[in-house]
């Protein structure tokens, strides 16, 4: 506004005193001097209407950009809300399941049900591994440890018709770190979708790995895999960062898949994250690219969780 009366002000007077200088200067053809005076009051006029034109587009532009503001807000808070809504009904008592699962334990034992029993007690520390602890690095011991808890429960339900193999490729790698709970839906994943529609017996083997810098992480299978065109889906969604729903291939990988995907590149950078090998009725491969995290190294991405 004060632009705009600035503005004013300073063509009035250049227009009142280019026009009396015009008819100072031909007196003897005043209507030359008041043309030239119409003309630039004119040209004076036009360029107020112009600045207030833009003036009106630029407060109006800045109210919308402010309702945007305060919309996405009020968006981003009944989110969070919603969030914790989620968060406090689908939460589990951690010692209510515990103790529950100790008294199967107990009953198993005195029942002399020892298969029972121990099954009990690899299901509770499951649970506890994975509700108990905050941390979202955690150690390669610690998640092998947790897989095993995982493959014995599996081996209960599926009985011989699969058997898995654990292999670390040099013994310090078990002190490195990896993202907590990321090998289970990979183990997952080959058994439901990779094994049991197997009519042979399937294998699983998980292998650890190191470049210079890199941790590698294969979890490999013997199953039905999928074809070229399937693996090529698959592939680019997760270097995208897409989701696909479930089903949407051959071994029907969907969110369980992403999110783990989706996990390691926000928390390590999108250098890193799942990539698949497949061929059909001969098995398939993930392998999952992390940073080689030491003690030292693992605090910058543990601030990132």
């Amino acid at each position: 506004m004060k632009k705009i009366l600035a503005l004013t002000g300073a063509g009035i007077a250049v227009a009142l005193a280019a026009g009396t200088l015009s008819l100072a200067g031909n007196r003897l053809n005043p209507v030359w001097g008041y043309g030239m005076l119409l003309i630039i009051l004119t040209l004076v006029l036009i360029l107020m209407t112009r600045e207030s034109r833009i003036m009106a587009f630029l407060l109006k532009e800045s109210k919308k950009h402010e309702q945007f503001q305060e919309a996405s807000l009020a968006q981003s808070e009944k989110q969070r809300v919603q969030s914790e809504l989620s968060v406090l009904q689908y939460q589990i008592n951690p010692h209510f399941l515990y103790n529950t699962l100790d008294t199967i334990r107990s009953y198993a034992l005195m029942s002399d049900q020892e298969d029972i029993a121990l099954m009990s007690e690899k299901l509770s520390r499951f649970f506890r591994y994975a509700i108990s602890n905050r941390e979202n690095i955690v150690k390669v011991e610690d998640e092998l440890r947790h897989i095993e808890d995982y493959l014995f429960i599996q081996s209960r339900r599926f009985g011989d018709r699969f058997e898995t193999e654990i292999s670390v490729e040099e013994p310090e790698l078990r002190e490195r770190y990896m993202l907590k709970l990321m090998i289970q839906p990979l183990v997952e994943n080959a058994i439901t979708h990779g094994l049991e529609r197997l009519k042979r017996k399937g294998r699983i083997h998980i292998h650890i790995a190191a470049t210079e810098k890199k941790l590698l992480i294969r979890v490999s299978d013997n199953g039905v895999g999928m074809n070229e065109e399937k693996l090529c889906e698959l592939n680019h969604s997760l270097r995208a960062g897409t989701v696909q729903p479930a089903g949407n291939h051959g071994r029907g990988t969907g969110i369980a898949i992403q999110n783990v995907n989706a996990r390691i590149r926000i928390t390590f950078g999108e250098e890193y994250g799942l990539h698949y090998r497949s061929h059909e009725m001969q098995g398939t491969t993930v392998t999952a690219t992390l940073p080689l995290l030491d003690d030292y190294s693992r605090q910058r991405y543990q601030e990132v969780q």
